[in-house]
């Protein structure tokens, strides 16, 4: 069995997804955890959100596991065994180690954030192993994806972390420019953070004449997650939440991200993704 401890939100959580599709073996059960909690604040598991859960992948909590089973997963979740026994644990530290290193371990244990060093064809080809829920949204969202050029931005704890490089007004400038200079009209902002996304409507409407763009008012992170999944054309922010959207979408016609994914890290590049500096 792999026993995975998945935390934070939805990009983090797909990168996670990422390395026990890396590391499990044939026939072998997938057991995830999410903790609550324990060490971080509670997220919400949103791969049902996005995948059709195969019948190996089970969470910690599943009437389908026997009581031992169940009590090894939270135990290993809550005492961090994937970052701290040695042998049996895949971590960030020894995550690039070739596969044959744990070839022969019955059990396996993962803790880590697995967000660096990527490649598309990579990530393309593990993800094949699941299959994609089809997109649902109303008529409204539809006319959204269809008509607009969908920006997301990410305000709330974005705006406080230092070394993220966070996507200042002058990306949206350009980026809006960009999609001007081409034709498009029509703007309409994605942000779990009302308040932020405001704030930049009102920089971009002092920075444009008659700019059509409007806040959508966000219902959950399942709607934004689709609707900028399903945009023929859109503007990125520098957030793994937005990334993932534009991976795992086969409509998109083109989208702009910028340059650094943050101050340490580059971004992989997609197909039809446009860099912004």
């Amino acid at each position: 069995m792999l026993f995975s401890r998945m935390v934070g939100g939805l990009g983090n959580q797909l990168f996670q997804t990422a390395a026990l599709l890396k590391y499990r073996r044939d026939k072998e059960k997938v057991i995830i955890s999410f903790l609550g909690d324990i060490h971080i604040p509670k997220r919400e598991n949103c791969l049902n959100y996005i995948f059709e859960i195969p019948k190996w992948l089970y969470l910690d909590k599943s009437s389908k596991l026997s009581l031992s089973t169940k009590l090894i997963a939270k135990i290993s979740a809550a005492l961090r065994f994937g970052s701290f026994f040695p042998l049996i644990s895949i971590n960030d530290r020894n995550f690039y180690l070739k596969k044959n290193h744990f070839k022969n371990k019955q059990i396996l244990f993962l803790d880590g954030y697995f967000n660096q060093n990527w490649e598309y064809e990579k990530l393309h080809e593990l993800f094949s192993q699941l299959k994609l829920r089809k997109i649902k949204l109303n008529e409204k969202n539809f006319k959204i994806c269809n008509e607009s050029v969908v920006i997301h931005i990410r305000g709330g704890d974005f705006l406080n972390i230092e070394n993220l490089n966070i996507c200042k007004s002058e990306y949206y400038r350009k980026s809006i420019k960009y999609f001007r200079n081409k034709g498009f009209k029509k703007f309409t902002i994605i942000s779990e953070d009302q308040k932020y996304g405001q704030e930049i409507i009102n920089q971009m409407k002092n920075s444009f004449d008659n700019l059509k763009i409007s806040l959508h008012n966000s219902n959950s992170i399942k709607e934004d997650f689709n609707i900028i999944r399903f945009s023929r054309l859109a503007i990125l922010s520098n957030s793994t939440f937005s990334w993932w959207a534009s991976f795992l979408s086969n409509s998109k016609i083109e989208f702009l991200v910028p340059s650094n994914f943050s101050l340490k890290e580059k971004r992989i590049i997609l197909p039809n993704e446009t860099i912004i500096e």
